[in-house]
């Protein structure tokens, strides 16, 4: 009984721990979008990675259209460098 009750509570502290972090990257971005913020390359790398593993996805041409420039700073994937390449 004890243990369903710990595992409850840090279920419940992951839970908030997640939405915490959530919503500090949403501010974050926002601050971006709105020119008060410049977002280091890793840390837009760790928002679309914690999107990426939360299912969340768009391509790449959305992306651009939201955060212009700043998607430039992102490490091109393999098949852009190839493509670019020819």
């Amino acid at each position: 009984m004890a243990a369903q009750i710990n595992k409850a509570a840090t279920e419940t502290k992951m839970s908030e721990l997640h939405g915490l972090t959530a919503d500090l990257m949403q501010k974050r971005l926002q601050a971006a979008l709105n020119g008060e913020i410049d977002i280091p390359p890793a840390e837009l790398g760790a928002i679309i990675k914690f999107l990426k593993d939360n299912g969340i996805e768009c391509v790449k041409d959305d992306l651009k259209n939201k955060f212009g420039t700043v998607m430039e700073l992102v490490v091109p994937e393999y098949d852009d460098i190839e493509e670019q390449l020819g």
